[in-house]
């Protein structure tokens, strides 16, 4: 019998017997009687710890601490009874075939009839270790992920982790990641998670395999932990058309520096869980279809740097990312995020939470429901290098100072409502300007030309007036020009800076009044890939020499006034993929040489009608055919289509994967060590 039992035992034997306590105060007083008179000569009173207690003082003494030691052990052993009662009503009564009856009496509303004693005894571990009703509730939930992943634990995994007693066991860091990491897998679809060896006997550092990136590099996307102490530092789960939520329990992983959880399927909102992974340094989850407004804590992370959640449909304002310079209720935290991508969402309100993330380098913000004014939003925003707000209700000027950032590169906010005057600024780092689709009014300042890194400037689809400024020559690093659709400039000819800038690509100077022939110059551009001239108010020939531009893909000279013929060295385009001269006064037929290009798009006026029964141009290639008096013909706005060649893909982000990527798996490695990756 333990040294417990024997306690008990003869407590409750004392516990009969006669415990008068006037008997006990007696004996107290009598003890100070007896030290008085047993003074030496002097009449100086002695201690019974000097002359050593007669046996009838012992005997007082003892019986007092005795009782009072007894009444301790007692209430230990009562104690001891209780965890032993509360235990066996967890086990329950065993059955032949080792499970256990319900748990009752215990303070766990939960029926185990017919689980494991290692369910029952998990079950009862996690219940008790838990002080949210949440994660209580969905462990009696016998569909939810929760639960799954703890009777997987309990007797599935072949594994079989050891049951920590308490938190501070040392055995409880390894069962929580384990666990945490089951729960994500049940949360999402373990059966996509197969083949990286998801809920396999391995080490949860194992599961994880190699895949080919549509480039051809290699990314190890999984479970992968250090190689020291087996703790998760990056979960990779992308393109495997996951779904489910995220789960609560990963904020259970507190060593995971990188979060990958991109174009999936995943719903629901960011859990507030994840506030506790405090090294998290990368998250992303772009192309999914996460909703709810964006967390607090986001904003109040000290190692986090990069959030990427482009794509998805979260809502509400930006104040996640508020600090106690605009937020008075907030931690007063300069936050480290280097990176924010939120684009594609639905977000809404002013930009001026993020006024105080002093080190942000790069900023996305396009395709919400954003408002008001930019004003000083970004001011002490120094080390900005990429901001792109399109496709918002911006309104207001575009501030100067976006321009005098030292390290601004890319400043993307077309399809607005910006008005009033071109912003001014010698950002000598700049090299993406596009201010298209607003409705900026005034003239366009000679210091466009003080930007020597420029390499992309789209100021189309504005309320520009007056002339177009040479200086706009001295840009000699501009690839992409586009001043389309400002019919309030000037009326002047193709200007001649254009044939100063040595390596540009694509030029539109569609609607812009240009007037008069096609300049000999012209054709000496011989990198250009692009070009649209169309609804001007061009005219003469077709010059022959145009063979001479080699590059050339796409070319508008529709909607003008050019006459003649369409001449037989055009045949020697043979990069032309679009052809549009409608709207012309052109005659003739279409020579062969050019027919034999076989264009994707060919367009020239050789439709008929009753009124015109004879085309103007005798065209058995042409992709579509339109009458000159049929305005609505080809008015289209083909850029959708080409977008890239209009500098659509000019800038990259830091994107890990892109639309519709596809990855493949390369390897299944079952041995060897997965962590070290």
């Amino acid at each position: 019998m333990s040294w417990v039992g024997v306690t008990l035992k003869d407590t409750i034997g004392n516990l009969g017997k006669n415990t008068d306590t006037t008997e006990t105060t007696d004996m107290d007083s009598n003890l100070h009687d007896v030290e008085l008179e047993r003074g030496d000569s002097l009449n100086r009173a002695v201690s019974i710890g000097e002359v050593g207690a007669p046996a009838r003082f012992r005997h007082i003494k003892n019986n007092k601490y005795m009782r009072r030691l007894y009444l301790v052990l007692a209430a230990l052993a009562a104690i001891f009874v209780l965890s032993s009662l509360l235990r066996l009503a967890v086990k329950g009564k065993k059955n032949g075939d080792g499970s256990s009856g319900a748990v009752e009496n215990s303070g766990v509303d939960f029926d185990l009839s017919g689980a494991s004693l290692r369910l029952a005894h998990l079950y009862v571990f996690m219940h008790d270790n838990s002080n949210d009703a949440l994660d209580r509730a969905s462990l009696r939930n016998a569909s939810s992920p929760q639960r799954k992943a703890l009777q997987w634990i309990a007797d599935e995994d072949p594994m079989k982790l050891g049951v920590p007693e308490t938190r501070f066991d040392a055995s409880y860091p390894a069962f929580v990641q384990r666990y945490s990491v089951a729960v994500l897998a049940f949360a999402t679809d373990t059966k996509a998670l197969e083949p990286l060896g998801f809920l396999s006997g391995a080490s949860e550092c194992q599961w994880n395999a190699d895949f080919r990136r549509p480039d051809g590099s290699i990314l190890k996307m999984g479970i992968i932990c250090n190689g020291e102490q087996n703790q998760v530092q990056k979960v990779v789960l992308q393109t495997l058309g996951l779904s489910g939520t995220i789960p609560r329990e990963i904020g259970h992983l507190h060593s995971v520096k990188h979060l990958h959880l991109d174009q999936n399927d995943l719903t629901g909102m960011l859990p507030q869980s994840m506030r506790h992974m405090s090294q998290l340094r990368e998250f992303t989850a772009t192309r999914n279809s996460l909703s709810g407004h964006l967390p607090s804590f986001l904003g109040q992370m000290a190692s986090l740097r990069h959030i990427e959640l482009s794509k998805n449909h979260f809502s509400g304002h930006l104040s996640a990312f508020a600090t106690k310079a605009n937020d008075e209720s907030v931690d007063d935290l300069v936050s480290p995020l280097r990176v924010l991508a939120v684009d594609n969402n639905r977000l809404s309100g002013p930009l001026e939470y993020i006024r105080s993330l002093y080190v942000l380098e790069e900023l996305y913000l396009d395709d919400n429901a954003l408002t008001g004014h930019l004003s000083d939003s970004l001011t002490d925003l120094s080390q900005l290098a990429i901001f792109t707000a399109a496709k918002n209700k911006l309104s207001g000027k575009v501030p100067d100072y976006l321009l005098q950032l030292p390290s601004m590169a890319v400043l993307d906010l077309h399809a607005n409502s910006f008005s009033q005057g071109f912003p001014h600024g010698n950002a000598t780092t700049l090299k993406y300007l596009d201010l298209h689709a607003n409705n900026i009014e005034g003239v366009l300042p000679r210091s466009i030309g003080s930007k020597p890194e420029l390499v992309y400037l789209d100021v189309s689809q504005n309320a520009f007036t007056g002339g177009l400024p040479d200086e706009i020559g001295r840009l000699r690093s501009l690839q992409y020009l586009f001043l389309s659709d400002n019919p309030g400039l000037k009326p002047a000819a193709i200007p001649k800076f254009i044939w100063e800038l040595p390596v540009l690509e694509s030029l539109s100077l569609r609607n812009t009044a240009r007037t008069g022939m096609l300049p000999d110059w012209l054709v000496e551009l011989d990198q250009l890939r692009l070009l649209d001239l169309e609804h001007n108010d061009l005219n003469g020939t077709l010059p022959e020499t145009m063979f001479n531009m080699s590059s050339l893909e796409y070319l508008f000279l529709n909607r003008n006034r050019f006459g003649g013929t369409i001449p037989e060295t055009w045949g020697n385009l043979t990069e032309i993929e679009l052809l549009n001269l409608d709207h012309n006064e052109l005659s003739g037929q279409m020579p062969d040489s050019v027919c034999a290009l076989d264009m994707e798009v060919l367009v020239t006026d050789c439709g008929t009608s009753d009124a015109q029964p004879e085309p103007a141009i005798e065209c058995a290639c042409c992709t579509k055919c339109c009458l000159a008096s049929a305005s609505n013909c080809n008015a289209r706005d083909w850029s959708k289509r080409f977008g890239n060649d209009w500098g659509g893909k000019f800038y990259e982000r830091y994107n890990i994967v892109e639309d519709g990527d596809v990855f493949e798996i390369v390897d299944r490695k079952n041995d060897g060590d997965h962590g070290n990756n």
